[in-house]
């Protein structure tokens, strides 16, 4: 009877022993969380993305392990210093296991100037209001040329392609034999050139300081990533110096901006 007794002691443990060498099932598939995919795309190549205000990198891009939820998606033109580019946000929603394609279009968008300003602006048989006019044009739409007109001056063709970053400036030219002002035409011609300089110059502080703004953020951002890596006192420095610059820009070029648009609005 003892003898049974211990026999099966026995068998047990060594069952026992068994089952605690067999591998238990991993429900760590099960636990674990399923990402999505997104590829984003753009009409213009290099434009730069953003997820939830983290830069990711230029399009098209494909943004694996996204976490499922909402994120907001921030597409920015490359030509950072051009105001008539702009930038698109779309908030997107990631499933599970997901796998999508975003397509953003930035279209293009004119600014049309004329001196002396007023001329109407058509496209086609159709007008599309006076100069200073900004022009948008989305998706697949192409626009070759437009023409401008005035009472008193030639009708002008504008050829789009030629306009540089968006901006189109047309001298219209008058037509001398039909002006019923007589001596007066000089004493306008010269007015018309002086608004002319102010705009010229004007826009080229804005753009000048826009360019620089771009730049020195550009390294201030290049300067921190090296002092993130080596972390020294000398690297945040240079950080704050550039930093400032790129402010100091921005704000001479919003001035210069400013400047501008009350040109364009005066004309």
């Amino acid at each position: 009877m003892k003898r049974m007794e211990a026999l099966g002691i026995v068998l047990l443990w060594s069952g026992l022993q068994a089952l605690a060498q067999e591998p238990l099932p991993s429900d760590s598939g099960a636990a674990r969380r399923v990402t999505g995919q997104l590829t984003v795309e753009a009409d213009v190549d290099s434009a730069i993305v953003f997820v939830d205000s983290v830069r990711m990198g230029p399009t098209p891009l494909i943004l694996r392990d996204m976490e499922p939820g909402s994120h907001q998606i921030r597409v920015v033109h490359p030509d950072l210093t051009n105001w008539l580019t702009g930038s698109i946000i779309d908030t997107v929603e990631v499933h599970s296991g997901e796998e999508r394609v975003l397509r953003y279009a930035f279209g293009q968008r004119f600014l049309i100037l004329s001196v002396p300003s007023g001329a109407e602006v058509f496209i086609g048989d159709s007008s599309g209001g006076p100069t200073p006019l900004l022009l948008s044009m989305q998706g697949s739409d192409s626009l070759r040329s437009i023409t401008l007109r005035k009472p008193g001056y030639d009708t002008a063709l504008v050829d789009l392609s030629e306009a540089r970053r968006g901006l189109a400036t047309v001298a219209l030219q008058k037509r001398w034999g039909e002006d019923p002002e007589g001596d007066e035409t000089t004493e306008i011609a010269i007015d018309q050139k002086q608004s002319a300089l102010r705009i010229y110059l004007a826009g080229a502080v804005t753009v000048g300081f826009g360019t620089a703004a771009a730049y020195f953020k550009i390294q201030a951002d290049r300067r921190n990533e090296q002092y993130l890596a080596n972390m020294t006192p000398s690297g945040q420095s240079q950080v704050r110096v550039y930093d400032t610059a790129s402010a100091i820009c921005l704000v001479f070029a919003e001035v210069g901006f400013g400047f501008l648009t009350y040109f364009l609005l005066a004309e």
